[in-house]
């Protein structure tokens, strides 16, 4: 899909003008002062990498637009991780946060704070130290918390991102941290014309 122009499959279509290179990397549309996650949320290294980006949104505020998803399988209906059932529950409850609680960055709290002891199944402290209502988070997890998280499997995987944790910047460059600097300095790669990017 990157290839200086040569119609690969014969469709009289190349690059990012064929239809199959529409999900590619190098074709997405490129998205400024945005990050992407993909995590899995009691992988020890995500889990890091959560607490990090919670770091990094709260230093550059309203410039910078974090999006998260989860990585993990479907067997039919059936939602599986690499980290069992209790892993999947969690995940339920981190999109259903980032659903419900976009504004400001407020689910990237409830993130951090559970990743910080991510064995503890008592969540309801974490929602309420990010200033979360624990029924909304509960109904919809009850509710649309499945369907939310199946899709968001689905477009990791329309990605072949299968590592946690994996940053897309601006919708278009794939990279890996854990840590809130390295975070920053991939970030700011991208997007040198942000103010924060010249503070530590």
């Amino acid at each position: 899909c990157d290839n200086g122009g040569v119609d690969d499959d014969g469709d009289g279509k190349a690059d990012c003008a064929d239809d199959q290179c529409t999900e590619a990397k190098a074709c997405r549309v490129a998205k400024p002062r945005t990050l992407d996650m993909f995590v899995m949320s009691q992988c020890p290294y995500g889990a890091q990498a959560m607490v990090a980006a919670n770091e990094v949104v709260q230093h550059f505020g309203k410039d910078i637009t974090l999006n998260v998803h989860f990585i993990g399988q479907m067997q039919g209906d059936q939602l599986t991780s690499m980290h069992g059932q209790a892993k999947v529950d969690e995940d339920i409850r981190e999109i259903c946060a980032a659903t419900k609680y976009p504004k400001d960055h407020q689910f990237a709290k409830y993130l951090a704070c559970r990743s910080k002891d991510y064995r503890n199944p008592n969540w309801q402290p974490c929602a309420k130290e990010a200033g979360m209502d624990e029924k909304v988070i509960q109904k919809c997890f009850d509710g649309e918390g499945k369907a939310l998280l199946k899709k968001s499997f689905l477009f990791a995987e329309s990605l072949k991102i299968g590592a946690s944790p994996t940053f897309l910047s601006n919708n278009r460059r794939e990279f890996n941290a854990v840590d809130a600097a390295s975070l920053q300095k991939q970030f700011c790669a991208d997007n040198p014309d942000v103010k924060g990017c010249a503070q530590p």
